[in-house]
């Protein structure tokens, strides 16, 4: 069976028990925020590709897969615009957009920032993935498909 994407290592190696958040933990280790039950189970169909499929009952409500996203452009309250949140997932401080920030080095889009140099060298191997999509597309689909503040 074939594994793609940025999750492949979790179905390698699946674990059952979500890890607890812990105070000494290293705050940028990404699997502390990932999770797959033990019953999903990739599948392969010639008609329908690669699905994910419960191998025994769950029970209603179960969490059966956390991952966190792998193309995010964090902003805040539309009323305070120079107000950034740190790009790198596992920090997310509030950053001044023009002041305090540090870009991406190759200005993918305008909302990518960190609170400074060390976040963004933990978090380059997640933007990475994102970041030439988000030069090429970023911009553009923000336009057509507008902000969504959560």
């Amino acid at each position: 069976m074939e594994f793609i994407g940025e999750s492949e290592h979790l179905f390698r190696n699946p674990f059952a028990h979500k890890p607890a958040a812990s105070k000494t933990a290293n705050a940028l280790d990404r699997d502390a925020d990932s999770y797959v039950h033990p019953n999903l189970v990739q599948y392969y169909n010639s008609l329908k590709g690669i699905f994910l499929q419960v191998s025994a009952p769950v029970p209603a409500g179960t969490t059966i897969l956390a991952d966190v996203p792998y193309a995010l452009t964090p902003s805040l309250d539309p009323s305070q615009p120079d107000d950034l949140i740190c790009s790198n997932l596992k920090c997310r401080q509030r950053v001044k957009q023009y002041k305090e920030s540090v870009r991406c080095q190759t200005n993918c889009i305008r909302d990518v920032a960190w609170c400074n140099i060390d976040c963004r060298t933990a978090d380059q191997a997640r933007h990475g993935i994102e970041c030439a999509w988000l030069k090429n597309q970023g911009e553009n689909l923000r336009q057509n498909e507008g902000q969504i503040y959560a």
